[in-house]
């Protein structure tokens, strides 16, 4: 019955990334290319609170309303950094000059269908100082689509902190792969500097979101972000698929439904330096 079971989830496994390999184009050169700005003004008076947002626009398609709800919305306003998935590079420039933030982005994909890039940001107050693309690992190489972590290193009140803008694929806890795609990010964090971790994990049930806390927890970095309850919802399916990880100190966390800019809800979490 699981031989049954395996060869059921790799055919509809193959045939999705089949279909999905054909609508769009992958950026698996881990240097670009890459996109940022600085539109931040003088960095904030740093009162040892550090409000960090990620939210995965859907496409990007709704860039105006997402503005709206990130301007409105006092959980999320003025946000110190803001983690972005499923982004184009306009949007996130229109987002980032809007709202005053530096960035930068960089493209997992080119969507045919929809005639843009599309990746993952880091939005911020303070300086970011330098970034990276992380590829993460794929078991069907050359049909899935490619699927990124953004690194960014942002200097606050003379504190280095590392953070990620993470777009998992849904697929990706598969019993067959030797690596997945969480385990292969938890790596290369250092334990040693202050981290932050947040985006779209697809994690669809709890089994999944307690594998996700283990995977953390060995690299010294907790899930700041529990308790907030669902952050995805479409027809009758509500699913916590967004999470933020971290070794700084956890405060008051939630989620913000009160938008329809995309199917994902902002998560909005408080943190502060570690003595």
């Amino acid at each position: 019955m699981r031989k049954i079971i395996l060869f059921a989830i790799l055919t509809i496994l193959f045939v999705t990334a089949s279909a999905c390999s054909k609508m769009s184009q992958n950026y698996n050169e881990p240097r670009g290319p890459v996109f940022e700005g600085q539109f931040a003004e003088v960095p904030p008076p740093f009162d040892g609170s550090l409000k960090v947002v990620t939210w995965n626009l859907k496409h990007g398609d709704q860039v105006e309303a997402g503005i709206e709800t990130l301007t409105k919305a006092e959980d999320l306003r003025d946000a110190d950094v803001i983690l972005m998935q499923e982004m184009d590079e306009a949007g996130v420039e229109k987002i980032a000059q809007t709202l005053s933030y530096n960035y930068v982005f960089y493209p997992a994909i080119f969507r045919t269908r929809h005639g843009k890039l599309q990746g993952n940001a880091i939005l911020s107050k303070w300086p970011i100082t330098r970034h990276s693309k992380v590829i993460l690992p794929k078991f069907l190489t050359e049909l899935m689509q490619t699927r990124i972590a953004v690194q960014g290193t942002i200097l606050v009140d003379e504190t280095e902190i590392d953070v990620y803008s993470v777009h998992l694929e849904t697929v990706w806890l598969l019993p067959i792969t030797s690596n997945t795609q969480a385990d292969f990010l938890s790596s290369r964090i250092d334990p040693d500097r202050p981290s932050i971790v947040g985006g779209d994990f697809n994690s669809w049930n709890d089994l999944v979101i307690k594998y996700l806390e283990r995977q953390y927890e060995r690299v010294g970095l907790e899930r700041v972000s529990a308790g907030t309850g669902y952050t995805f919802e479409t027809t009758n399916l509500r699913l916590t698929l967004d999470h933020m990880f971290s070794n700084l100190l956890g405060g008051e966390a939630g989620v913000y439904r009160d938008t329809d800019a995309s199917d994902h809800f902002p998560v909005w979490v408080e943190l502060g330096l570690n003595d």
